[in-house]
């Protein structure tokens, strides 16, 4: 209660009416999926770069996929059933040529060929030296494959 006269309270500070941070400026809410969508635009494109951020968003957005069609195999009341296998061998064909596709391109930026897409099918080790791969940092310069993609504007 203020008595007549009195100030309320103030702080002596006010917020700075600054812009976001740089990293911060233009994001979206739907950035993951615009990464997702990214992909499928270079649906066949097996040349040029793809960053870690490209790379993994697609990865993760596939296994969201994943789990909403289980999900709704779920609900129907199936394990393993008609619909649920139906569901996810479509999706399957349709993401098999952008995975390969954006797995190349995830090679290309690391400096190294395509063709080690194919270290995959060696058993146990394959699938762990192909992981390591994936998850390396950027090669910081312009290689053979292209610019490197991290100069590039993100998608918004």
């Amino acid at each position: 209660m203020l008595y007549y006269g009195e100030q309320p309270l103030r702080s002596h500070f006010r917020p700075a009416e600054t812009e976001p941070a740089p990293h911060i400026q233009g994001k979206q809410k739907g950035d993951k999926m615009n990464w997702y969508l990214t992909v499928l635009k270079k649906y066949a494109e097996f040349s040029g770069r793809a960053r870690r951020k490209e790379y993994w968003m697609f990865v993760l957005m596939n296994f969201l996929v994943g789990i909403v069609i289980a999900f709704i195999g779920a609900i129907i009341g199936e394990t393993g059933g008609l619909i649920s296998v139906s569901l996810s061998g479509v999706y399957s064909l349709f993401i098999f040529i952008p995975s390969l596709a954006v797995t190349v391109r995830r090679l290309h930026d690391t400096n190294k060929s395509g063709w080690w897409i194919l270290i995959s099918l060696v058993p146990l080790i394959g699938g762990l030296v192909l992981l390591i791969f994936m998850i390396m940092d950027s090669d910081p310069n312009t290689n053979a494959y292209g610019a490197n993609p991290k100069a590039a504007p993100e998608p918004v």
